[in-house]
């Protein structure tokens, strides 16, 4: 995506969060590198894009007690993880589920999934072609 697409999805109310800058498991680097590859991701889209980044994605969905303190310590409000399911007000802050919703989910799929997330709904089936 160019940064002139995602300044176009900006105009229409989409928020982009950062995600790291080279997408490395953060669980597999050194506290340093984490640390670089985070604040910097976050830099660079707020440079770009003229505006705070408040949130991250740990990438691949994996994180541990140093690189969620990380994200902490670097100001975010909070980290997406890729753990399925609703969020609660217990749900830690650095610690969001998320709910997947595909372009093929029929709507009764897509309204069950935001109400009820979709760790509670059967698995996709694989539509045969």
């Amino acid at each position: 995506m160019s940064w002139s697409e995602i300044k176009e999805m900006l105009r229409g109310d989409i928020t982009f969060g950062a995600h790291t800058r080279t997408h490395p498991k953060l669980t597999t680097v050194s506290p340093d590198r984490a640390r670089t590859e985070i604040a910097g991701s976050r830099a660079e889209l707020e440079q770009a894009l003229g505006r705070s980044i408040p949130f991250f994605s740990y990438p691949h969905g994996k994180y541990d007690a140093t690189s969620r303190s990380l994200v902490e310590q670097i100001g975010f409000a909070g980290a997406l993880t890729t753990r399925p399911g609703m969020n609660s007000p217990a749900t830690p802050d650095f610690e969001m589920r998320r709910t997947e919703v595909y372009g093929t989910d029929s709507f009764v799929r897509f309204a069950l999934a935001l109400w009820l997330g979709d760790d509670h709904l059967p698995p996709r089936r694989r539509r045969e072609m």
